[in-house]
């Protein structure tokens, strides 16, 4: 068969297989957004598009390709892109874990580059949904059919993205002087990226210090978003246990409250907590969240700096629950409640919730209007950078590291 005749025959087989790559992808996106949530990996996004079909007869018809319909296999696409790259190592563990890896086309992009070149960074992933998911009735479909998945770091996604850009609009050489430019960035870029990842590493070990240093009932520590957490995680295990919410919303804006009216250690923090709060709270049936119970605990601790320098009108709702324990302590509660024109929850008695309908699941997904460009570099290059239906030129981005 002619080569004109394979291109024209996978461009008709894509086109009516199309939207089944469209679903694959969402598929594959939610399946890993799902579990990077139950291993509490942090990601920056999680994206997924198909290849749309004129893209394809683009790629379909470069040289390199001898026969599309089983060369070319990253019709349906997922991008993860994480902060730091011990996270997007992570990702790639994880998704190891859950597909079938095509081990002959999935490669780390860095590791290409060797030891004296820089330039596009990425792992990139090409899998199938694997014999356990395959099995499934409703997945039977995308029996044969793979899929890439792409996690990069911000950093690597914006060298990517800058690259792509400047291929797309400009098709030609670049002079030797702007190479070299572009490989000085990116190498400041591969060099931040290792920055980040050693303050990421500093803040991990200063949690677990401050760990240490609480359980051994040291609590000099100066309170950062970090030690408070872990402080509050033990002082208020008992508030924990009976439903508060273990999480600080705005933990910047409550330190700045506590050191408002004279805490910043977790020293003071403990001490301005009546021994007994923990008890009265559950008595009061005052659970609330750590941001409401720190609140609570500095009205306690001093009333009038609290509403006249630290509150500044930040809330002005206060629960029958935590106006019942303020007065508890001798807390005059309802005079500031006049003063400061604040309000008391009203809860409307016996009031079920709906019954929740989660919307049907659509197939048929767009994408927004403004989705990112695919990156299909030459051979040897990365391969499609973006999830969206643009594609840069075969001028390669520039690799080599500057000398001095």
């Amino acid at each position: 068969m002619a080569a004109k005749d394979k291109i024209e025959e996978a461009v008709e087989w894509y086109r009516a297989d199309s939207p089944l790559y469209e679903e694959l992808a969402l598929l594959v996106e939610s399946v890993v957004k799902e579990m990077l949530k139950q291993k509490k990996v942090n990601y920056h996004n999680i994206t997924h598009r198909a290849k749309t079909v004129e893209r394809y007869k683009e790629k379909a018809s470069k040289e390199k390709y001898k026969d599309p319909r089983s060369e070319i296999m990253d019709m349906a696409g997922v991008r993860v892109i994480t902060y730091i790259d011990s996270d997007a190592k992570k990702v790639e563990e994880i998704v190891r874990s859950l597909f079938k890896i095509i081990p002959e086309h999935s490669k780390d992009k860095t590791e290409e580059l060797g030891t004296d070149r820089v330039g596009y960074r990425s792992i990139h992933c090409v899998c199938t949904l694997g014999e356990d998911r395959l099995a499934l009735p409703e997945n039977k479909k995308f029996t044969d059919r793979c899929f890439e998945v792409q996690i990069r770091t911000i950093l690597q996604h914006a060298w990517a993205e800058f690259d792509h850009d400047r291929n797309y609009k400009f098709k030609g050489v670049l002079p030797d002087k702007l190479k070299r430019r572009l490989a000085v960035v990116a190498g400041n870029l591969e060099l931040l990226d290792w920055t980040f990842e050693s303050i990421a590493g500093s803040i991990d070990e200063y949690t677990i210090e401050v760990h240490k240093k609480t359980a051994k009932g040291d609590l000099s520590t100066r309170i950062t978003s970090a030690s408070l957490k872990v402080y509050l995680g033990k002082k208020f295990e008992g508030l924990v246990d009976k439903g508060l919410f273990p999480d600080l919303v705005d933990d910047a804006r409550i330190i700045g409250e506590l050191s408002t009216v004279g805490i910043v250690t977790l020293e003071q923090l403990d001490k301005a907590i009546p021994g007994d709060f923990v008890e009265v709270s559950v008595e009061q049936n005052c659970i609330e969240t750590y941001l409401g119970t720190l609140r609570d605990v500095m009205v306690i601790f001093d009333a009038d700096t609290y509403f006249e320098q630290a509150w500044q009108k930040s809330w002005n709702v206060l629960s029958p629950e935590s106006v019942n324990l303020l007065k508890h302590y001798g807390i005059e509660i309802d005079n500031y409640i006049k003063k400061y024109d604040l309000e008391i929850q009203e809860y409307l008695p016996d009031y079920e919730m709906p019954d929740y309908e989660p919307p049907e699941y659509e197939p048929d997904y767009e994408p927004p209007e403004e989705e990112p460009p695919d990156y299909e570099p030459p051979e040897e290059e990365p391969p499609e950078e973006e999830l969206s239906e643009e594609e840069p030129s075969e001028d390669p981005a520039p690799e080599e590291k500057p000398e001095g």
